[in-house]
């Protein structure tokens, strides 16, 4: 028995726990800083420090099709971490993220993936421009200190765009898994009233999380703004 107060569908949990969406432990996991932007569906754009569970943002099928999906309580929200990140460069636009996290490379949109300490001059990554996305070669590559860690979990595996990257926020066969369990699973743990205890089961206490639904934008600030503990 889980003690969540419903079944739990036949997913391995090992590989469900999105464990490289940057836990704590190690601030060198995959995530953005905190001035990052996002595009919510309506085509605002807004920092993913903004960012509450069930905003709808930017993102893109396996397919490279512009979509829309919708950010889940498993998203990380670390306002206060500091942490190296690795700049990448095309010849007009720079994405800031973390060695480990991923982002599709290569001919084609989206299923082939590398972590951002993999990519190399000359490698092709994919931006979002006005009637869809388009290829851009790495031009530069360089480090440098920001505040913030906050990786978008998103409820059908699609892949978030950030400061106009593609972007993924996990291995792609963490990608599909979400795509294909993670909708059901939180319906459920809404319908318990069980989600925190969910995240704290399967996820780690550890770990810091984005503001809940039911939280307000003000809500929303002061959890941010409340003293990390240890």
């Amino acid at each position: 028995a889980t003690g969540l107060g419903f079944p739990l569908p036949l997913l391995d949990f090992d590989d469900l726990t999105f464990a490289d969406s940057c836990p704590i432990s190690d601030p060198g996991d995959p995530c953005f800083p905190s001035d990052a932007q996002v595009t919510l569906a309506n085509g605002t754009a807004i920092r993913i420090d903004a960012l509450t569970e069930g905003d709808s943002i930017m993102s893109t099928t396996v397919d490279g099709v512009l979509s829309s999906d919708a950010v889940t309580l498993l998203s990380i929200a670390q306002p206060k971490a500091t942490s190296p990140f690795v700049l990448l460069s095309t010849a007009d636009s720079t994405i800031t993220l973390t060695d480990e996290h991923h982002l599709p490379v290569g001919p084609t949109c989206c299923n082939t993936l590398k972590k951002a300490k993999d990519v190399a001059l000359g490698d092709m990554v994919w931006i979002v421009r006005t009637h869809g996305i388009k290829s851009a070669l790495v031009t530069k590559k360089s480090m440098a200190y920001g505040v913030g860690l906050h990786s978008p979990v998103l409820m059908n595996g699609g892949f978030p765009v950030v400061d106009g990257f593609v972007t993924a926020f996990d291995s792609i066969d963490k990608l599909y898994l979400a795509k294909s369990g993670l909708a059901p699973l939180l319906k459920a743990c809404k319908a318990t009233g069980t989600c925190e205890q969910f995240r704290n089961m399967f996820f780690g206490g550890d770990a810091k999380y984005i503001v809940l639904a039911n939280a307000t934008r003000l809500g929303a600030r002061v959890v941010r703004e409340a003293p990390d503990r240890v």
